[in-house]
């Protein structure tokens, strides 16, 4: 495999969930989530090359996942017991407004998490990237696990503080 394409192949894994929820939200039937996320995958490899990096990739499969399924609707008698394709340009719009603010918010965590001191991001660390358990993080740190717990609180709170502070300072022209 090229390496465009193994690229093309890690992004679209990464934000597989997006583009099968949006899909189940239209179809409402698991197996034909499946056989419709199969033509976005080869839709989206037949068209990579027009993709803009600018845009959130989600967003744009799940373009390419609404063209799918309005294509989907009109060759399948079964599809016309679903939804108006209407409805599925209205979810879509939705599924791409919800994608484009999740990207912001991922930017703005990533920032407020660099700014974090070595030892609070440390712990981030051990939980959430290494998937340590509490425990271990506790021994690790010479800590007692209800510290460990109280501190985590109090992380993912501040980081939801710093991300909506930069949101909303983001915002402000």
């Amino acid at each position: 495999m090229t390496q465009p394409l193994l690229e093309v192949n890690l992004a679209m894994e990464r934000e597989q969930d997006a583009v099968r929820a949006f899909l189940y939200a239209v179809t409402r039937d698991r197996d034909v989530v499946d056989e419709l996320q199969q033509e976005v995958a080869v839709e989206a490899l037949r068209s990579y090359h027009r993709y803009d990096p600018a845009r959130p990739l989600a967003a744009w499969l799940i373009g390419i996942a609404r063209n799918v399924v309005l294509r989907w609707r009109q060759e399948s008698s079964r599809a016309r017991r679903v939804l108006a394709p209407e409805t599925v340009e209205l979810i879509a719009a939705a599924a791409e407004e919800v994608c484009d603010e999740v990207h912001e918010q991922r930017r703005h965590l990533v920032d407020c998490i660099a700014a974090l001191p070595d030892r609070v991001r440390s712990l981030l660390e051990m939980r959430y990237f290494t998937n340590l358990p509490m425990t271990d993080i506790a021994a690790r740190l010479g800590r007692n696990l209800a510290e460990i717990e109280m501190s985590l609180v109090r992380l993912r709170r501040a980081l939801r503080r710093c991300v909506e502070r930069r949101i909303k300072d983001a915002g402000v022209p």
